[in-house]
């Protein structure tokens, strides 16, 4: 949800909260817009104006088997034992806000974050779990065995790279491997995820088709880091070269959204 605040000038009686019903409907109003319709309303107004829309980047880290929330972000100081985490809860630079002491330099910057403390799901295993996380939809009733295909739904990355502007990057990819529910589902191999299929920690890691020219400090992609590959999944959920478009992606062949 978006935050909003009205400016108060009116001279007729107020409630206590300092807010007449006509104030308390216009902030309300503007307090319905999600996400998507503010950054709609932001590139419609920059592109009336006849200003660059700025692309967007975003980076969705998705800790699979992870730490658990109480342990990190919602630590519960005040829940029974077997409720609230095992660590101890520490004031951080957003008034009010607790997280685990296991997170110290994260506390100096909390101001900068939006924790949602209340994202859940209803669903006890944890393939359907975090295809939600993976996709915002459940997976249907029955057909689910951690595996994505065609018959699920396109996770996030897919969406962004079906509706985003083509670019000479690859707008979708996935570090370091392929997850199950991080495919393209019925949007089709051209919108799936470019693979690293390396470990960033790795004392030799590279990107595949990547270069770092010694005159340059920031990597540049080849000619074939651009066509990034076309991804499918089998029926056991890993990626496989895709026959539609040879197994290569390249932006001029991509189909704008419509």
């Amino acid at each position: 949800m978006t935050h909003s605040s009205a400016r108060t000038t009116s001279r007729l009686s107020s409630y206590c909260d300092g807010l007449n019903r006509r104030e308390m409907l216009s902030v309300g109003s503007l307090g319905g817009l999600g996400l998507a319709e503010l950054l709609w309303m932001q590139e419609s107004f920059a592109k009336a104006k006849g200003k660059p829309v700025r692309d967007i980047n975003c980076i969705f880290l998705f800790a699979l088997g992870g730490q658990p929330h109480q342990d990190m972000w919602d630590v519960k100081p005040d829940a029974p034992s077997e409720i609230r985490g095992d660590f101890n809860p520490i004031s951080t630079k957003a008034s009010g806000i607790q997280i685990s002491d296991v997170l110290p330099r994260i506390s100096t910057i909390t101001d900068k974050l939006a924790i949602m403390r209340s994202v859940t799901h209803v669903d006890s295993d944890h393939g359907r779990g975090y295809h939600v996380m993976m996709t915002g939809k459940r997976p249907g009733a029955g057909d689910f065995n951690g595996n994505q295909n065609n018959n699920h739904h396109p996770c996030l990355g897919s969406m962004v790279s079906r509706l985003g502007t083509p670019g000479e990057l690859p707008p979708y990819i996935s570090v370091p491997n392929f997850l199950n529910s991080g495919g393209p589902s019925f949007l089709g191999p051209s919108y799936g995820p470019f693979v690293i299929e390396a470990d960033p920690a790795a004392p030799d890691f590279s990107v595949r088709d990547i270069t770092l020219p010694r005159a340059r400090s920031r990597p540049t992609a080849t000619p074939a880091a651009r066509r990034c590959s076309a991804r499918s999944t089998g029926s056991n959920g890993r990626p496989k070269p895709s026959a539609e478009a040879s197994g290569r992606w390249t932006p001029s062949t991509r189909r704008p959204p419509g």
